[in-house]
């Protein structure tokens, strides 16, 4: 047996979600229901129905027929499901099926955007997750918080990767820098830097301080 179905997340609040053996024969139903009308033994069977009985489902849900016959009657209860005996067996259809089937057609042309779609999430997510841990990172280095949101924004246009790879490289050239962490950043921020290298900053020339020997005290005898 091949196909789908459909199950949306709302089904988390149906009222018999948490009763096990509710869930466990329902979903078994809708599994095992005809997704398009057909005739069997001289019955024509509608779309979402199955002919089968309670031993049956007993032997494919692993539940016992008590169990099967208090689930389907609860499920009945609450119009989930309608029940029928005929000569064939009993006939149970699953009311609102359309709900729960996925058409071929239905997948052959949503498959190609929803994969796109997926792609397109799963990369949005991975992206996410990279910009969180090398914000994070930066934090617990000792960067100034407001400076990494507005570094990250100029490193998203430059599309750069925000790696661990990255973000080891870049404390590398920030340890060799004589400027403060917040200085660098401030730097990357005004230039539009998307890394960081020590050699683009040139290093303060020492001062050379002159001395005044008059100044010196004649502690030498050759002073």
């Amino acid at each position: 047996m091949s196909g789908w179905i459909k199950l949306h997340r709302q089904i988390l609040e149906w009222e018999w979600y948490s009763d096990n053996n509710c869930f466990r024969l329902f979903t078994h139903l809708v599994l095992k229901a005809n997704y398009k009308q057909k005739r069997f033994k001289g019955i024509e069977l509608k779309k979402g129905s199955i002919v089968t009985s309670r031993d049956i489902l007993a032997r494919e849900t692993g539940l016992s027929s008590q169990q099967i016959r208090t689930a389907l009657n609860k499920l009945i209860s609450t119009n989930e499901v309608t029940s029928v005996t005929s000569s064939q067996g009993t006939i149970i259809q699953i009311v609102n099926y359309e709900k729960y089937q996925v058409e071929t057609n239905e997948i052959t042309n949503e498959q190609p955007t929803d994969n796109q779609q997926v792609t397109t999430n799963n990369k949005v997510k991975k992206e996410n997750k990279e910009i969180n841990t090398f914000e994070a990172s930066l934090f617990e280095y000792g960067f100034n918080p407001e400076l990494i949101k507005q570094w990250l924004i100029i490193r998203k246009q430059k599309k750069s990767v925000n790696s661990e790879i990255a973000f080891k490289g870049f404390i590398r050239e920030v340890e060799k820098s004589h400027l403060t962490k917040d200085e660098i950043l401030q730097l990357c921020i005004e230039k539009s830097w998307k890394g960081f290298e020590a050699s683009w900053v040139e290093k303060p020339k020492q001062q050379i301080t002159e001395i005044d020997f008059n100044e010196i005290p004649n502690k030498f005898p050759w002073a």
